[in-house]
């Protein structure tokens, strides 16, 4: 069993990129050129973080978590930098509002009510799963709300379930047994690497 940890609080990549890897399939009609397209299951996250430098201390934290993570034999909750808190005011106590609840838009409740709850762009995380949001939400007088984003929830969401907008995460793996840093001299230990994950679906 893979054991799970968390990336530094402290430590901030010089860039990051994250992207939403969706599997979808093209059909083409041999008699008439018309096409057919398919979204499948199993979206994933990725991610690339990139240091130009990191002072000893931070180097070292990023180095033993590495050699924690064994290559792509265990796993690290990972948030975009980028992103770390939503453009909404994201308050309140908000939870799922009746479950089970599946596909790409959740009704919550609890939030600050007439205010919006999550920006169009912003991320929130149900469970182990990380979702971005691609329309606006705000609450109603009661406190309600629909969220609407990518991709679709893949456990179905019960009723009571907490949204994280905090620093929501993806429970992600490094891409491959090959991701390490290159040392540099004594101050920066550590300097222009990159390290690429991918989010592990069935974490």
């Amino acid at each position: 069993m893979s054991s799970i940890f968390t990336f530094p609080e402290d430590i901030y990549p010089t860039s990051c990129d994250w992207r939403l890897k969706t599997r979808s399939a093209v059909f083409e009609s041999p008699f008439n050129g018309g096409i057919q397209t398919l979204e499948y299951p199993g979206a994933y996250w990725e991610a690339s973080l990139s240091f130009d430098s990191l002072k000893k201390n931070k180097a070292i934290d990023l180095d033993v978590l590495l050699l924690k993570l064994a290559g792509m034999a265990n796993r690290v909750w990972l948030w975009d930098h980028a992103f770390a808190s939503p453009q909404g005011v994201a308050g309140g106590a908000p939870v799922v509002d009746g479950g089970p609840q599946t596909g790409k838009s959740l009704a919550i409740r609890g939030c600050v009510a007439g205010q919006l709850f999550l920006a169009a762009g912003d991320y929130f995380q149900l469970g182990t799963q990380l979702f971005r949001m691609t329309e606006n939400a705000t609450a109603d007088s009661s406190g309600r709300a629909t969220l609407v984003f990518e991709s679709s929830i893949r456990n179905a969401a019960a009723d009571g379930a907490v949204i994280i907008t905090d620093k929501p995460k993806a429970l992600m793996m490094l891409a491959d047994d090959d991701q390490a840093p290159r040392r540099s001299g004594r101050r920066l230990v550590l300097s222009s690497f990159t390290l690429k994950f991918r989010e592990d679906i069935y974490g």
